[in-house]
């Protein structure tokens, strides 16, 4: 799938009261053209792996962190529960069911 390689940054995120409180770090996603991850959720760096499919099946690992405690923006959590990846021009969406 192209158009999804660059760092994103989260605006909305659904049971997330606050994607504006204060953090040591913003909260970014970098996903590489080589299929690797990276980024900050706000308090502790991520690293892994991902892979999209022709339908923008999407799968994703993420390795070890060291969890700094503070209010983190849960990109673990988005990553390892979506089943798929949408991009329109600026905007990239995780959804967690398959489509039909």
């Amino acid at each position: 799938m192209q158009g999804v390689s660059g760092t994103w940054r989260p605006v909305q995120m659904a049971g997330l009261k606050s994607l504006k409180a204060t953090r040591p770090d913003d909260p970014v996603l970098v996903l590489r053209p080589d299929g690797t991850l990276g980024g900050s959720d706000g308090c502790n760096g991520l690293q892994g792996t991902y892979s999209i499919g022709q339908r923008g099946q999407f799968a994703a690992t993420v390795g070890p962190q060291h969890l700094i405690g503070c209010d983190n923006v849960p990109h673990t959590g988005v990553l390892r529960a979506a089943k798929r990846i949408a991009a329109d021009a600026d905007t990239l969406q995780f959804l967690r069911r398959r489509r039909a």
